[in-house]
């Protein structure tokens, strides 16, 4: 079954592993299916499976994701996050290691920042259908240009130590202060946000 099911409220702080997504050949979001207006922040979502969509999460209508950690997780489309007809938020998160693909965006208005999306045999990010006010900036991700204008890169993100989980970037890090350079992106020392899920004020 789903690990949460979550359309209104704030969840922070768990650990979210071997959710299946429920019973139906294609259900979507196997460990989270967040809608309504509910908030996930500085969660750890890992090991989840759907046979549908989005097998770390499915995130729809405004709902939003901060800092929120996704690994190792399983669908047959976007096997990290699934974000369909979408108008929230999906600020300074880190989605790595998940089967297939990373992260699709349909059909939404989303505003997507300050994200690392690393180490997929498929794609990273992909937008499909029609996404006309959804904002993809100062993110990385592999197809990413080198002459991005938005502040996305392909570069290498260097976690510290996937093997153990530990997704802190090393000193050398290209995602060190290249996140949005806004002031209320900024990470909890004041300088420039950190792309990835320990980045920007609310990092931990």
């Amino acid at each position: 079954k789903r690990c949460l099911n979550i359309n209104n409220g704030i969840l922070e702080g768990f650990r979210l592993e071997g959710g299946t997504g429920g019973i139906g050949a294609n259900t979507s979001g196997g460990g989270v299916f967040a809608n309504g207006s509910a908030v996930l922040r500085n969660n750890f979502i890992v090991g989840n499976e759907a046979p549908g969509e989005g097998g770390g999460i499915y995130l729809t209508e405004n709902a939003s994701l901060y800092n929120n950690i996704v690994y190792y997780n399983v669908s047959d489309n976007a096997g990290g996050i699934f974000i369909s007809n979408a108008t929230g938020e999906v600020i300074n998160n880190t989605i790595a290691g998940d089967t297939l693909g990373g992260v699709a965006i349909t059909n939404s208005s989303v505003t997507f920042l300050n994200n690392i999306i690393a180490q997929h045999s498929g794609f990273d990010l992909l937008l499909t259908g029609d996404n006309p006010a959804s904002i993809v900036a100062y993110c990385r991700f592999k197809e990413a240009g080198l002459t991005d204008s938005n502040g996305n890169i392909p570069d290498d993100p260097l976690f510290l130590e996937v093997s153990t989980e530990d997704f802190h970037l090393l000193p050398n890090s290209p995602c060190i202060d290249a996140g949005h350079p806004g002031d209320d992106y900024r990470d909890n020392d004041g300088s420039q946000n950190d792309m990835g899920a320990y980045g920007g004020p609310n990092g931990y």
